[in-house]
């Protein structure tokens, strides 16, 4: 499991959580929700991005906060092209499953080749990693 290191430096990060009409709300780490005009930002939001929100006594300044995948027991931060394209091409064997550090999965995947589930699962990861958002590096955890 990759888990987003939410204290770098001592600032802890907040999560945008909405957009509507100019108004981007983020989630804070108390669990609180705050409400800012987009003119804030100094980077085009999405949800899903964390930010550090600075302040003093006239002004407000937002920042996308850099994203550090943590490496947990079973996963980690893939290149999200590459992992798409081996669950794709090379599902089957487990391909994708070797690349993103899931070793017990990939062998499985390689003894059961010959059952053509792998295969299956092979397409249901590609769907799984297009649909999620990569980070600015083009990475997503899996």
């Amino acid at each position: 499991m990759i888990l987003y290191n939410m204290d770098i430096g001592g600032l802890d990060m907040d999560k945008i959580i909405r957009i509507e009409n100019r108004i981007v709300s983020v989630g804070k780490t108390d669990g609180s929700l705050e409400e800012f005009d987009i003119a804030y930002f100094n980077f085009s939001p999405r949800i899903g991005d964390y930010v550090n929100i600075y302040r003093n006594d006239d002004s407000i300044i937002i920042t996308k906060a850099e994203s550090i995948f943590t490496n947990q027991t079973n996963g980690r931060g893939v290149n999200k092209i590459v992992y798409a394209l081996l669950a794709f091409f090379l599902g089957v064997f487990g391909a994708q499953e070797f690349y993103a550090g899931n070793t017990r999965a990939g062998m499985l995947s390689l003894i059961f080749c010959w059952t053509g589930i792998p295969a299956i699962y092979g397409i249901y990861k590609f769907i799984i990693a297009l649909s999620k958002p990569a980070d600015e590096n083009g990475y997503i955890e899996m």
